[in-house]
């Protein structure tokens, strides 16, 4: 829309009584324009007639002059009371009509009859609404595209076509039904963010019409988390944050899990994670709302049999659904424990996950010669290599891992030998990682103070995991070894089991951390 604001300046000058022969004071009344508010758009060449309108005396006003500064924005064609004006470009002019009087009237030469408006001229089309919040994984929000009578005709005729763009897919997505339709729907995505919904009208060749274009801004933000009471910090729950987050409703059935709402919830949590604020000094940074023991369940898990120097350290894992004892859910056991505690000192927040239980078994390491602890131990790299790709398969998104720096125990009478070629085996760097004893049970035999206990492993109950291998007591693996050929584990009774051969079979139960 186009507004003009009109605003005038008026003199009463005097003028001569012929009968008397003397001056006199005459009003003259208002001066103004003919129109408040003018719509004009860019390729209206017929232009709109704007007219000055005057009382009295200054009726008989002469030498009227019409211009438009800036030039390049409208230009007026005509002259006198009335007179039209053109759109040439989009922007903001002001319009100003001046006068002197006619012959006859006796005024001082500084006054002069003055009106202005301020014209906008504007683009062919107009996008509604201007802007949209919506929320991550919402529902679709119709946008229209306003235009000339002239323009839709030539939409209607097939002469024209309409182009719909987002500038960022991964916060809103525009689509529309046909070339020629003038909306379209845009649908918010599960990243939060800003994006400009973009409508560009495109006239077919030879069309006098110009090509123009509108945009709506679009700001999508994580919805707050609904369905429970607020929670008090620290306090265990075992919420399922595929309800918490949307992507199911209370009471479904396993069987409608798939490995897409294992990737909507995940990027769902990372993406709140993000809009709350890094706090060293409150443990839980702003995450008061995700408790420990909250928990994704996966629809089903293959890893392939991994083999180091022609040892099978693991079978094949193939669980297609969950068996009833939670062997699939991955539980978060720890609530921002790294922070001030990672090798760069920041304070991201943070989560950690670990499986409820241990979905399969498999050897610390292909012999007992290794003398480099977990860091150099064949189920670290069956970790990195399978069970990696194995939860990316299941649904969780790349994008969410965090390979945090972490501490672990190195016990290796050779430690500062290899330190001194550059090899620091004390720490790691992993998407996917064995916890040491410490930080399940919070003590440890061996232990660096870099190390942090997982909060969720309060008791020795919580500890326990079904192990799927039936012969090793329900003991699963944790990444602190006392000896070369030896490390601990977790036994039955949630305590620590020591000095376990690295070449026998214990459940593995692997940890990660997502941002």
């Amino acid at each position: 829309m186009f507004l003009i604001m009109c605003r005038a300046n008026v003199e009463n000058p005097p003028e001569t009584d012929t009968a008397n022969g003397a001056a006199k004071s005459v009003t003259v009344g208002t001066v103004n324009l003919s129109v408040k508010k003018l719509t004009l758009y860019v390729d209206n060449t017929a232009g709109e007639t704007v007219k000055l309108s005057i009382a009295s005396a200054l009726e008989k006003a002469s030498n009227l002059q019409w211009a438009c500064a800036p030039d390049g924005i409208a230009k007026v064609d005509g002259s006198g009371l009335e007179v039209k004006v053109l759109p040439l470009a989009v922007g903001t002019t002001i319009l100003t009509v001046t006068g002197t009087p006619k012959e006859g009237y006796k005024y001082k030469s500084d006054k002069k009859v003055e009106a202005s408006c301020e014209i906008t001229v504007a683009a062919g089309v107009v996008l509604t609404p201007a802007q949209l919040n919506l929320s991550t994984g919402g529902t679709g929000t119709t946008v229209t595209l306003n235009m000339p009578a002239n323009y839709k005709t030539a939409l209607a005729g097939g002469q024209a076509t309409i182009e719909w763009s987002s500038t960022n897919t991964s916060v809103a997505r525009v689509t529309a039904a046909d070339p020629t339709s003038d909306t379209a729907t845009v649908t918010p995505q599960l990243a939060d963010g800003t994006a400009e919904i973009q409508a560009t009208f495109k006239p077919g060749a030879g069309s006098p019409l110009q090509e123009t274009s509108s945009i709506c801004d679009v700001t999508v933000t994580i919805p707050p988390t609904t369905g429970q009471d607020e929670p008090v910090p620290g306090q265990e729950a075992t919420y399922d944050l595929m309800v918490k987050f949307g992507m199911k409703s209370p009471g479904y059935k396993l069987s409608t899990i798939t490995s897409t709402d294992v990737s909507e919830t995940f990027t769902h949590l990372s993406a709140y994670l993000k809009t709350l604020p890094a706090n060293a000094v409150n443990p839980y940074g702003g995450l008061e709302t995700i408790r420990m023991g909250d928990f994704i369940e996966l629809p089903s898990l293959f890893i392939a049999k991994y083999t180091d120097s022609n040892v099978v350290i693991a079978e094949e894992v193939n669980i297609p659904s969950n068996v009833g004892n939670g062997k699939l859910q991955l539980v978060i056991v720890a609530i921002n424990p790294y922070y001030g505690k990672n090798s760069n000192g920041t304070v991201t927040p943070h989560l950690i996950f670990q499986f409820k239980n241990a979905p399969g078994t498999g050897k610390m390491n292909a012999t007992t010669a290794d003398t480099s602890g977990y860091s150099n131990s064949s189920i670290r790299y069956y970790l990195m290599l399978r069970y990696y790709l194995a939860l990316v398969a299941a649904g969780v998104p790349e994008s969410v891992f965090w390979n945090i720096t972490r501490k672990v125990p190195y016990d290796d009478p050779n430690f500062s030998w290899n330190n001194l070629l550059g090899f620091d085996y004390s720490t790691i760097k992993d998407y996917v990682w064995l916890p040491t004893e410490y930080e399940i049970t919070g003590q440890a035999t061996l232990q660096s103070s870099d190390q942090m206990h997982f909060s969720y492993y309060n008791s020795n109950d919580r500890r326990l995991k079904v192990v799927t291998y039936p012969d090793n007591n329900g003991c699963y693996w944790t990444s602190s070894s006392t000896r070369s050929a030896y490390f601990q584990a977790i036994g039955s009774s949630g305590t620590v089991v020591a000095q376990l051969n690295s070449t026998t079979k214990q459940g593995i139960a692997p940890a990660f951390a997502i941002k």
